[in-house]
């Protein structure tokens, strides 16, 4: 597969003390916050599209995941220390912009949804931690070919670094949280290809089970509607022959079923509205981050609309049968 651009980026513990097991740590879990150099950084912002950033050198940033909220991390960000202290006493003060936040890929980060950006001449002192590769291909890679591609990749690493295979997964293949020397293969038509197919099968699954639902609800509210006119035909038969005209009871019909059907609709939307206005707040830049603001538009309006339209169609042949009854009671 020709390769149009490729990259070694490298990650760095900030100090020795990170460089630890997960038998000295108290949780296995709290894996330390690592450093990249800003040539590699800024080669990978250069490889998705991007401007490089510029960075001195007694100075650092924060490379944040896309999906975070910026707003909450700059709070608290804020509140701390602005400057850090590295283990050969180099002295790095936080730059302006202190964080940034486009989108790299998750397998920048090792445990919590950030990293550091470091001048080269500091990455030069620090133990490295792990190496990840990225290349751009000249063609898309076809779906199909990406298992084949990773289980390829895979074993020519196995092979290439056997010694250290031998060494130490025997030794650690009994440790439930033991992880190869070589992680997860990715792609990005995998990862684009996946991550759609999961989106619109939870949405088609949430738009079946709710219309479902929905028509079940009209059609024994329509039924209700329709038995109570045919059971009270002789009460309007009576509002007929006391000087009632037709159409004033056809509309005070038509008035009762739409309260009955447009009503709870109503009250509904408006529950439904507030509580898309309270998750857009708290997790919008998710939603942003994953499927975009017109994919989620969308996926809001076309339930809205395949709503209305049943809704429309079940008011509209329940008036239709109430209309003919009172027809047949004059």
């Amino acid at each position: 597969m020709p390769i149009l651009a490729e990259i070694s980026q490298r990650s760095f513990f900030i100090w020795e003390r990170d460089f630890n097991t997960a038998a000295e740590r108290k949780n296995w879990r709290d894996l330390p916050r690592l450093a990249v150099s800003i040539s590699d950084y800024n080669r990978m912002r250069e490889m998705a599209g991007m401007e490089p950033i510029l960075l001195a050198d007694n100075e650092f940033f924060v490379h944040l995941d896309y999906e975070m909220d910026m707003e909450t991390f700059g709070e608290a960000l804020g509140s701390g220390s602005r400057a850090i202290r590295l283990d050969d006493g180099t002295i790095l003060n936080l730059s302006e912009p202190a964080v940034h936040n486009e989108p790299l890929g998750q397998y920048l980060f090792h445990s919590d949804d950030s990293i550091l950006v470091f001048p080269d001449f500091v990455c030069q002192n620090l133990h490295l931690a792990c190496t990840c590769y990225y290349a751009n291909t000249k063609e898309v890679i076809p779906y199909g070919l990406c298992g084949t591609i990773s289980d390829e990749i895979s074993a020519a690493f196995q092979d290439r670094y056997e010694y250290l295979f031998d060494r130490y997964e025997t030794k650690y293949q009994s440790d439930k949280n033991y992880l190869s020397f070589i992680g997860p293969i990715r792609f990005r038509t995998q990862e684009q290809n996946d991550a759609a197919l999961t989106a619109t099968s939870m949405r088609l699954l949430g738009i079946y089970s709710g219309i479902v639902f929905f028509i079940i609800c009209m059609t024994v509210l329509a039924l209700h509607l329709t038995t109570d006119t045919i059971s009270q035909r002789a009460q309007y038969r009576t509002l007929f022959q006391i000087g009632t005209d037709r159409q004033e009871i056809t509309k005070m019909v038509s008035r009762q079923s739409a309260i009955y059907f447009f009503l709870p609709c109503a009250a509904a939307l408006f529950v439904a509205l507030l509580l898309i206005a309270s998750f857009m707040v708290r997790y919008g830049y998710k939603v942003f981050a994953y499927i975009g603001s017109v994919g989620f538009r969308f996926g809001v309006l076309i339930p809205c609309l395949l709503i209305l339209v049943i809704l429309a169609c079940y008011y509209g042949a329940a008036i239709y049968i109430i209309k003919k009854d009172l027809e047949n009671a004059f």
